[in-house]
């Protein structure tokens, strides 16, 4: 949720939050604001938080939820955050959000992917229209939503690609006359914006994304894969879902990797692998828009030293004709069964890329 966390945001940050000390803020060196290898010009008077820590002290937890990039599971880098104190009306902010993003996935799927859980909240498709940042390809993007007191809030943003990253671009102002001085902003901000080389702390903050923290367990992920942890989950993650990794989007499907943790007690691993099938089979008799094609328990190298097993499935869902490897391991009374699924097409690589990442898996 890239904009509409950001919507709260705003507000904490021009009238407080509940009594606490006001976030401190650090005035732009020649009007630059800068990241993990971008920088920009921004008008007088804006002014930079001065680092996400800063946020999180600062802003209630029921902000910091709803931002990607406070929570390091997210697999989002926040990469900086700028306000306008002085504009108590308009309340202007700007923000820019990183993400991994595989090298074969189009802006265009990047873009429709992103905007999803923007769609579903102002139950409308955003206006989107091509445009360029930095030089590079991107897709510019518009809505209008109300915050909690019911005062418009006009949001303008722009995604691009570069490279192995995602970066969205994100600028919002409140109230009725905001619509004219955003879309200038956006466009002040468009005209200026240059790529850099990120230094060595943003090259490591960069890096640091393909390294997930699950629960129980490390993992390197395949380059330009993203995950998402079970808090940053939180309600609109699938029941029993501890992880979710993003490779691939598609206009239609994306590949993921979903790890799901249950208690165990009994430890034998074949009969978890028939009971993992059996459940399989009832999915399919039980979902009308999933129908399983084909499944096969096959053979799995071990998990950091534990003992795994497999199945291997062709299904079909929402028309969408998928292959999966549902990866079954034992470990201290817990079952965790870790699914790759990829469009049938695709499944070769990503099988290898998923279990290069497996290989990586290390228990904490």
């Amino acid at each position: 949720m890239r904009a509409i966390g950001l919507v709260v945001l705003c507000a904490v940050l021009a009238g407080g939050c509940g009594g606490g000390a006001e976030p401190k803020l650090d005035r732009l060196s020649d009007g630059r604001a800068q990241g993990a290898g971008f920088v920009f010009e921004l008008p007088e008077h804006w002014q930079a938080l001065e680092t996400t820590e800063e946020l999180e002290r600062e802003v209630s937890d029921a902000v910091t939820e709803e931002i990607p990039g406070l929570d390091a599971q997210a697999g989002f880098l926040f990469a900086g955050f700028w306000v306008q104190p002085d504009e108590k009306d308009l309340r202007p902010s700007v923000n820019v959000n990183v993400e991994p993003v595989t090298a074969d996935t189009s802006l265009d799927a990047l873009a429709t992917s992103s905007l999803a859980l923007v769609e579903a909240k102002i139950e409308e498709r955003p206006a989107q229209q091509p445009a360029r940042l930095g030089g590079a390809p991107a897709v510019r993007y518009s809505y209008e939503d109300e915050d909690e007191e019911g005062r418009a809030v006009q949001t303008r943003g722009i995604v691009v690609k570069r490279g192995d990253f995602a970066y969205t671009l994100t600028l919002q102002m409140t109230g009725s006359g905001a619509a004219e001085p955003v879309d200038e902003l956006t466009g002040q901000i468009g005209s200026t914006w240059r790529w850099r080389e990120p230094d060595a702390q943003e090259r490591k903050d960069l890096s640091d994304l393909s390294d997930f923290e699950g629960e129980g367990y490390r993992v390197t992920l395949p380059p330009g894969w993203r995950g998402t942890g079970k808090e940053a989950l939180g309600d609109s993650g699938p029941a029993g879902i501890d992880a979710l990794w993003r490779g691939f989007v598609g206009s239609g499907s994306s590949t993921n990797v979903n790890v799901a943790r249950l208690d165990y007690p009994t430890g034998d691993l074949a009969v978890a692998l028939r009971e993992v099938a059996r459940e399989e089979r009832r999915t399919d008799a039980a979902t009308p828009a999933f129908e399983l094609d084909s499944l096969d328990i096959v053979s799995a190298p071990a998990v950091d030293g534990e003992p795994a097993g497999a199945l291997e499935l062709t299904s079909t869902a929402n028309g969408n004709r998928l292959r999966q490897l549902e990866v079954v391991v034992l470990r201290e009374s817990q079952l965790y069964r870790i699914t790759l699924s990829s469009l049938r097409e695709r499944y070769p690589p990503e099988r290898r890329a998923f279990l290069e990442a497996l290989a990586t898996w290390r228990w904490e």
